[in-house]
């Protein structure tokens, strides 16, 4: 993991999540695309992100991650690229979960013991470990 002190003052590395997407019970969540809501949400951060300049944008290959940077890129002229292991947590393999108690009470056991694999096919320190290795390599 990088430190703070390794990052030059003129880099700035923003991490967005996507925007709000529609949910469907029959399609796994990395298929879900970005709901209309969700389209009209991204004028504010476009917004704000001008300011930084950003050289480069990217996202997982999921549908509703590659919405969100490709309206921002619209607003701010940058092309988005998509980069394996961004994704959110690996959990197409779970059914989707209507009551929302339930889904709580799965995320809570997921969060409760990061090293177990209790819920979709990988640990929150697994999740985590791809993640950071994916933002790495985006910096490197």
């Amino acid at each position: 993991m990088l430190c703070p002190e390794e990052i030059s003052p003129n880099n700035k590395l923003i991490l967005i999540k996507h925007s709000l997407p529609g949910t469907i019970p029959e399609l796994p969540a990395s298929q879900c695309q970005l709901n209309d809501e969700g389209r009209r949400r991204y004028r504010p951060p476009a917004r704000r992100l001008k300011q930084y300049l950003p050289a480069s944008l990217y996202s997982s290959a999921e549908s509703k991650a590659v919405d969100t940077p490709m309206l921002l890129g619209k607003n701010l002229g940058v092309t988005p690229n998509t980069l394996p292991g961004l994704e959110e947590h690996h959990h197409d393999s779970e059914p989707f979960l209507t009551n929302l108690q339930q889904f709580h009470e799965a995320i809570d056991r997921f969060f409760a013991d990061p090293g177990k694999l209790t819920y979709g096919t990988e640990s929150a320190d697994q999740g985590v470990e791809r993640f950071d290795a994916a933002v790495e390599s985006a910096i490197d």
